[in-house]
Parts: structure tokens; sequence; C-alpha cells
């Protein structure tokens, strides 16, 4: 995901007519996932849409309308990209960069029951009866199947003449129709199964659910793409459709090594990594490159080692951290520490970015700044100095003594006797 700076401007286009009962739906089933900040932004971007009319805005003055901060927006934004309601598009003039948003219409409740992650993200953030009551909602009442359909035909009511000119040479004008954003998946396990099915004629489902979860942790952790994995699986399954994880670790990074794909994004994507500071170019690359892809670019392209890939792998897989948060945590232990992967303090602060629920990269940068900070002081209050002058002042009481060693008495009388 690419960062946008406070002097960036940006555009809002609708790619879709979204109707009053998409709004509903969209309240109904998408919020109780996306949250309320990402589903009252894409209701601001709606209504901002027919105000500004296409016309550009500034982000900063984007966001001071409506009380909002860059870290809220961007994670409201990558909720909306997420589930295929937004798309963002970047364009660079001299020394500006616009952002064009184009928000698409909620799925209809049939298209949305149908859809598995979506319905089970629903589910998994409310209950199966919170679920049984939108069905109930949208329920299409049913035909008796005794009865006959006596509706008339278009032919029996309109007789047009084809051959006039109205109906010749027709151009298709752009118009806004009920238009849906594909979700992208980091990785497809469907166009998986197809590539080894077509290349190594193996069932998907003939792989043990062990190693196939492994196998898309790797992928997903490596930037690995559909066709790779499929190739790497089907050259190291034995008889027993078992996988070699250890072999399929090797294979992964030597075929990572031939080709680093942050290369690739640099030759691809030019334009997207260049920004006005460092700060936002690093945080860029965080978002978008893989945690082995962050870690060879730090190695200037070397290949990482099966110490540090399998550390990674725990990061993902035990600690439940993003990429781009991985990515953070590397290079903040690669820079405090000497350019030294210790995985013992990696994954010490990985369990603290875990139970602080850290879940993008610039958030990282400022946990570990926050860290950095000595811890100030507490300054006292004029009450609290009146107070300690106060009970300063006063003549000390005498303390009751209690469970006196005879020995320290001892001790004491003699020294008093040897003041007199």
């Amino acid at each position: 995901m690419k960062i946008i700076s406070s002097q960036d401007f940006i555009q809002i286009r609708s790619e879709s007519i979204i109707s009053s009962l998409d709004m509903d739906f969209l309240f109904e089933a998408y919020a109780p996932f996306l949250g309320v900040e990402a589903t009252g932004l894409y209701g601001v971007l709606k209504q901002q849409d027919q105000l500004l009319e296409g016309n550009q805005v500034i982000f900063s003055t984007f966001l001071s309308y409506f009380q909002s901060s860059p870290q809220i927006f961007q994670s409201a934004r990558m909720q909306l990209e997420a589930v295929g309601l937004l798309r963002t598009y970047h364009q660079t003039f001299d020394k500006t960069n616009l952002f064009t948003f184009s928000i698409f219409a909620p799925k209809s409740p049939k298209a949305f029951m149908d859809d598995p992650i979506l319905k089970g993200l629903l589910v998994q953030r409310t209950n199966n009866l919170y679920l049984k009551k939108i069905e109930l909602k949208y329920a299409t009442p049913s035909i008796d199947p005794q009865a006959k359909e006596v509706s008339v035909s278009f032919g029996e009511v309109f007789h047009p003449d084809l051959t006039h000119p109205a109906f010749l040479n027709q151009s298709s004008a752009s118009v806004k129709g009920k238009s849906l954003a594909e979700i992208r998946q980091p990785f497809d396990q469907l166009k998986f199964a197809e590539q080894l099915q077509h290349q190594f004629s193996i069932d998907i489902k003939k792989l043990h659910p062990d190693d196939l979860q492994q196998m898309i942790s790797i992928a997903t952790l490596t930037g690995l793409d559909e066709l790779a994995a499929a190739d790497i699986v089907g050259t190291n399954l034995d008889l027993h459709h078992r996988l070699n994880i250890d072999k399929v670790m090797q294979a992964a990074r030597q075929d990572k090594s031939m080709v680093p794909s942050f290369i690739r994004h640099r030759q691809q994507q030019k334009v997207q990594l260049q920004e006005t500071t460092t700060q936002v170019t690093l945080i860029n690359q965080m978002e978008m490159l893989s945690p082995l892809d962050f870690l060879m670019m730090k190695q200037q392209g070397a290949e990482v080692s099966p110490a540090d890939f399998s550390l990674l792998l725990r990061l993902q897989n035990q600690y439940a951290l993003p990429k781009s948060v991985i990515n953070a945590l590397i290079h903040h232990v690669l820079t405090t520490q000497n350019n030294v992967l210790s995985s013992r303090y990696v994954e010490k602060l990985a369990g603290t970015l875990t139970r602080a629920k850290v879940q993008h990269a610039i958030d990282t940068m400022d946990y570990f700044y926050q860290l950095s900070q000595p811890r100030q002081m507490k300054i006292p209050s004029k009450k609290d100095l009146t107070e300690t002058i106060l009970s300063q002042s006063k003549p000390e009481e005498a303390q009751p003594v209690s469970n006196v060693d005879e020995q320290e008495l001892d001790q004491l009388e003699h020294k008093m006797k040897g003041l007199k």
C-alpha cells in the first residue's frame, strides 16, 4: 500500500450506482468486520464524490473536514480495498502526487451469501444467529410450483422496425452500472490447485492439510505466485503425497534468489517508489514487499539463510504479524543492533507487537520510537511541595519499636556509653 502524504492531492469517483439499499446492506453485513471507521470512510467518500464533482482536494484539508488522522484513514482505506469496495490509483505530476479513489458498490445479498470469505468473516465477527436474521430479511419469496406464468412477451406488445436509423450504428456510452471490484487474494488457492493439476496431474485434495497450510504460509511469506508454488510442490512431493518442508523452504529461497521480486518491483513500479522523503519511501517498501524480499533488499540481494527464513516463518505463523509489521520489525532490529538479526531478540519484540495489536508499518515504527524515548519524571505539583515542607517541619513522632534484636540493642548501648 502506498502511503499518502499530507500535501498530496486526492480526487474521488464512483464506479457504480450505489443505492440506499446498498448502504443499508453495507451497514448490516460489511460493518461487523470492517468496523466503524472503514464504513464511515466509505459513506464519506460516497457523499464527497457528489459534492466535489471530480475536483481535487489536498489530503490534509480532506482529513481536517472530518477530524481524522492519516493513520486512521490508511487503516480504513486498507479495509475497504481488501473487500473490493475501494480501488486507489496514483499519478505523479512534477512534484505533486495525485491519488484517485474509485468506490464500488457492495455485493448484493445473494452474491454476499455465495461468497465464502465475506460470509465467513461476518459469522466470525458475529454469530450464526445474526447471519440467519440477514438471510431471513433478504429471503426470496417462494412461488407455488403449481402456479403457471401467464406474463406476456416483448413481441406481443412492441413491434419495432429494426431497420429504422434509431436502431443502427448505436455507440456504447460509458455509463455507470452495478460495478463490483474483485477481492484480490494474496495467494489464490484455487489457482494453485489448477496449476498443480495441470502441471503434475496432482489433485490438491490428496495433499495433507498441514502441508498445504505450510505451503501457503511459505508462498505468502516469500511472495511466490501460484505457478511457482505448484512447481515447488510438484517436484518435492513423495509417494505418500507428503512434503519435505525443509526442501520446500530451500526451493522457495532459491526461487527468490534467482530474480528478487524487490528488483522486479523497482523495474516495473519506479513511480510508485518515488517519494519526497526517505522515511516515506522506506514505509512504502515495508508495505509493498514480502518479508523475504525486504530482508534480501537489506542484504543487497544476498540469499536469506535457512535460520533467518525460519525466523520469518515463525513471525508470520506463530505471532500472526502482518507482512508490513514484520518488515518494520526487521528494519528496527538491523538498524539498532548493528545489522545482527538475533532470533531471540526479534521474537521478544514480536511478542510485544502482538500484544499491542500493531497492524501497519507506520504504527510499528511509531511504537518503537515511543519505546526509545526516555520516561519523563513526574514534576511535583505545588500542593505536593507544600505538603512535603509541612511534613518536614513537624517534630518527629516516636515510633513504637517491636521485634528488636537483643544483640543489636547491646551494640547500641555500648555505642551510647562511648559517647558519654
